[in-house]
């Protein structure tokens, strides 16, 4: 028989090659256990900054929209999977210059993006 050496005083060597096999194989499973954790995690969070990029995107085109239409009004805009609320506030030391706030919420109401500008309004 292959590992089990039978002599006179009857010793055998299986028992300790197979609890190091043992720990190495548990060493193993518990290093692809973590690095498959670790995927999921990352997965996780780009699928979360994928939506806040988007709404960053669906606020610069709203800017760009507003800026030439010169529609610069309050308003709340419906995109998909969020809403884009528009507010133009007067500035504090100017008669012509007002501040554009664009915000980008998702349904919960938590804020994916925000952009605010000076605009000069004639």
């Amino acid at each position: 028989m292959g590992f089990l050496k039978h002599s006179d005083n009857d010793t055998h060597r299986l028992p300790a090659a197979t609890l190091v096999e043992t720990m190495i194989a548990m060493v193993i499973v518990m290093v692809c256990l973590g690095i498959g954790g670790l995927v999921y995690l990352s997965l996780l969070k780009s699928n979360n900054d994928h939506l806040q990029h988007s709404a960053g995107l669906a606020v610069e085109q709203v800017a760009r929209i507003t800026h030439r239409q010169k529609a610069y009004v309050d308003e709340t805009i419906a995109w998909k999977p969020f809403s884009i609320q528009k507010s133009v506030r007067p500035f504090e030391s100017g008669e012509q210059l007002v501040v554009l706030t664009l915000r980008a919420s998702n349904d919960q109401g938590r804020i994916l993006s925000e952009r605010k500008e000076l605009v000069l309004v004639p």
